[in-house]
């Protein structure tokens, strides 16, 4: 995916590991993968954790079952989806490619031949990027081979996602599936996938180059006859295509502000605690790795600040603030930590909560300051940035740098943002739901599957007269049948 400014960015789908019915170590684990992912990452990123909406019909259209007995059965479990959690949690990363540049051509001054020849050079790669920066991204054409430069940078980033989190490469429906998700929250309605390749661009060649043209603009293919309108803190969004009378739905959007400098590796999951609540709720999270001698060179431009401002205080026979103090303690807190090879991470957070009704927003809105409240973490629903927070959880945003936090990435890992309350097989048969209203499916063949290649083994756990037996003769019964 590239941005106006012809950035290249990369879109992963990150799937959520189970998180609620893990033991103290697998825990540990989990948060530990995507610190490892932090520290081996440099450069500029988005997480973004986004809800889609559950069809039970979906399901219901997938089995191929027959007989009384499996009618009563569907029907049962159709009635048991009615009352269970309508949403499930998606998790994307989202990647700048820094390493798309030109090469510039090597310098040979052995002889006037080729002394000419690499002036010449340097002065078409001097030409070229002048060009692109007034001209060249006006027009938005994108030049084949910065593509295939992406695609070559990509390929080294995938198999580091996909080595700590296991990602995978999204495709163009799910680009653009995140891109129109925004206009319907608050809605029970998915967003109609119509964009194609043919509609969106064009091939033009000039001379040896081949470019990429936008046909139109991807904000009115995206928004097509909605429209949305910012109020003080919130963001209203009209669909006038649903209903005779119009439709609108209602969103807040929240910064993070402030949060504890301590957090414990399992206990305080921050932004694993947003599964708590009885309504959906979205975070965009935009991060940049700085590696370790960088930070060290803004601390120390900092403490050199911070021993200029203790020096006016002592001139002047005042007494220092005690904030100062602190200061300096942490900072030599985060020396010792770089100088053992920690990597510095700033980051942004943004919460969004949706309803269809002002009603409804206000007391989600109300339920969410309560929870943070309780963990020391304070969040802001700033009036007037609605409409800058909602361009914020588009895919590949600018990250804003007025209200970023520096942080350690164990701490961005302990917020446990891939961790999920879910359970089972992303498809199969119902067998049941969780505590929290989750339904469970299980798909026997599943493990077997090229998926995941494992052994179909199972194991029953439960107390004395849960059911393990009659439940091991249904499984078997089923293994039966599928081989039959």
């Amino acid at each position: 995916m590239f941005d106006v400014l012809l950035r290249p960015w990369a879109v992963y789908r990150i799937p959520l590991k189970p998180y609620a019915y893990q033991s103290i170590e697998k825990k540990r684990g989990t948060v530990t993968t995507m610190q490892q992912f932090l520290h081996g990452y440099q450069g500029n990123g988005q997480l973004l954790s986004v809800t889609r909406m559950m069809d039970a019909e979906q399901w219901r259209k997938k089995r191929m079952g027959q007989g009384a007995e499996y009618e009563r059965y569907v029907k049962a479990v159709m009635q048991h989806f009615t009352d269970r959690r309508p949403w499930q949690r998606s998790l994307y990363v989202v990647l700048q490619l820094s390493a798309v540049q030109r090469q510039f051509p090597e310098v040979d001054l052995s002889g006037w031949r080729k002394t000419g020849e690499t002036l010449k050079e340097w002065a078409n790669v001097v030409g070229r990027s002048v060009q692109e920066q007034f001209w060249y991204r006006q027009r938005g054409e994108l030049e084949m081979t910065r593509v295939q430069i992406a695609k070559s940078a990509e390929s080294l980033q995938f198999s580091q996602v996909n080595h700590h989190l296991h990602g995978e490469r999204c495709f163009s429906w799910e680009i653009e599936w995140l891109m129109k998700r925004g206009f319907f929250r608050g809605l029970e309605l998915e967003p109609e996938l119509m964009l194609q390749p043919e509609k969106m661009r064009e091939v033009r060649v000039k001379g040896e180059k081949v470019f990429l043209r936008p046909k139109k603009s991807l904000q009115v293919l995206l928004a097509s006859d909605l429209a949305s309108e910012e109020k003080m803190k919130t963001w209203i969004v009209h669909h006038d295509d649903l209903e005779e009378d119009g439709r609108k739905s209602y969103q807040a959007f929240f910064s993070v502000v402030d949060v504890p400098e301590e957090i414990d590796t399992v206990g305080d999951e921050w932004l694993y605690a947003l599964e708590d609540l009885p309504f959906p709720a979205e975070v965009s999270i935009h991060f940049q790795v700085q590696t370790p001698h960088e930070a060290a060179g803004g601390l120390q431009r900092n403490r050199k600040v911070l021993k200029d401002q203790k020096r006016e205080y002592k001139d002047a026979s005042e007494e220092a603030p005690i904030t100062l103090e602190w200061a300096g303690k942490r900072g030599r807190v985060l020396e010792n930590k770089l100088q053992k090879g920690m990597p510095l991470v700033w980051s942004t957070t943004w919460l969004n909560v949706s309803a269809s009704s002002r009603k409804e927003l206000e007391e989600r809105s109300a339920q969410l300051h309560q929870l943070y409240a309780t963990k020391q973490i304070r969040i802001v629903r700033s009036p007037a940035d609605q409409a800058k927070a909602f361009q914020l959880f588009l895919p590949g945003s600018s990250m804003d740098k007025e209200n970023r936090i520096p942080m350690d990435p164990k701490f961005l890992a302990a917020s446990v943002l891939h961790g999920s309350r879910e359970i089972g097989d992303p498809d199969g048969d119902y067998i049941g739901r969780t505590l929290h209203r989750i339904p469970v499916l299980l798909d026997l063949k599943r493990p077997m599957s090229k998926e995941l290649n494992r052994s179909g083994a199972m194991v029953l756990v439960g107390t004395l007269g849960s059911g393990k037996y009659v439940r091991g003769l249904c499984f078997l019964f089923q293994i039966i049948s599928i081989v039959w």
